[in-house]
């Protein structure tokens, strides 16, 4: 196995396409699904970033990207589905807590 080297801005650019690649859909499933939890979301980035720099290295830059994505896909709606976590967007709402009171200057 040899590595290769890390001197080209490019070649940074190629290795860091699965990194990138891999935190796409638990972004927009969190984003657009209630469904996915904390869980999903970081074993898909781990499984997507993992597999794809493999791919980098046995295979080459050129599909190391959509085997991230892919992995992160199929990982994020597995543990989404087998792993429920519906989000209650009502914890967010400011103005179902009360504020505590403020002293008025005098």
């Amino acid at each position: 196995l040899c590595l290769p080297r890390l001197g080209d801005l490019i070649q940074v650019l190629f290795l860091s396409g699965p990194l990138v690649a891999s935190a796409i859909f638990p972004v927009v499933f969190g984003l657009y699904w209630r469904q996915p939890g904390q869980v999903a979301a970081v074993l898909a980035m781990l499984a997507g970033s993992l597999t794809g720099l493999v791919a980098y290295y046995q295979i080459g830059w050129f599909v190391a990207s959509l085997v991230s994505v892919t992995v992160s896909l199929v990982v994020m709606v597995v543990f989404a589905l087998a792993l429920p976590r519906n989000f209650q967007w009502a914890t967010l709402n400011e103005a179902a807590a009360p504020l505590a009171p403020t002293a008025k200057a005098g």
